[in-house]
This record gives C-alpha cells, sequence and structure tokens, in this order.
C-alpha cells in the first residue's frame, strides 16, 4: 500500500491506526474482488469476525471511528494554517 506508506513517511502514525488501515484494505479487496457471495472462498472478516454480522460491523464502525478520531483534527490545523497564511498575503 504506497499511499499509507507515503502518509508515514508524513507523519507519525500509531501502530494500531496503521494496522487498521491495512486490515481495512484487506477487507476492501476481499469484498470487491468477490462480486458474487457464492464465489467467495472465505466470508470477508473484520478481525476475525464476520464483517456481516452484527459483532463484525459493530467492531468495524468503532475502528473506522477511531482512524477519523485520529485524522480529521490534523485537517482542521492544515486548514487553519492555509486560511491564517492566505489572509496574510
Amino acid at each position: 500500500m504506497q499511499k499509507v506508506e507515503f502518509v508515514r513517511s508524513c507523519i507519525r502514525l500509531p501502530k494500531k491506526i496503521y494496522k487498521d488501515i491495512l486490515a481495512l484494505n484487506d477487507l476492501r479487496n476481499a469484498v470487491a474482488h468477490s462480486f458474487f457471495p457464492e464465489n467467495r472462498r472465505v466470508k470477508p472478516k473484520w478481525k476475525g469476525t464476520d464483517i456481516f454480522s452484527s459483532a463484525g460491523i459493530s467492531q468495524f464502525i468503532y475502528d473506522m471511528a477511531n482512524i477519523s478520531a485520529f485524522f480529521f483534527p490534523r485537517f482542521d490545523r492544515d486548514d487553519e494554517a492555509r486560511l491564517s497564511k492566505s489572509r496574510t498575503q
């Protein structure tokens, strides 16, 4: 995953966030490359739990919220820096 490696070269990613992003990519690939459920060799899982179960989707949503909580404050900071810089020019 070149994109996540690029992000890692720019900012320090906690190991949990990094692993969850890699797991998200694996899940995306598993679902995207098995358009027809009957063609799946194994059911797509999130951290060992069927992603289509209540427990699996609940854990997935929780983990994605943690990733969002990590990145979103950085977006706001960057936006504020860009706005204040553009105002002074």
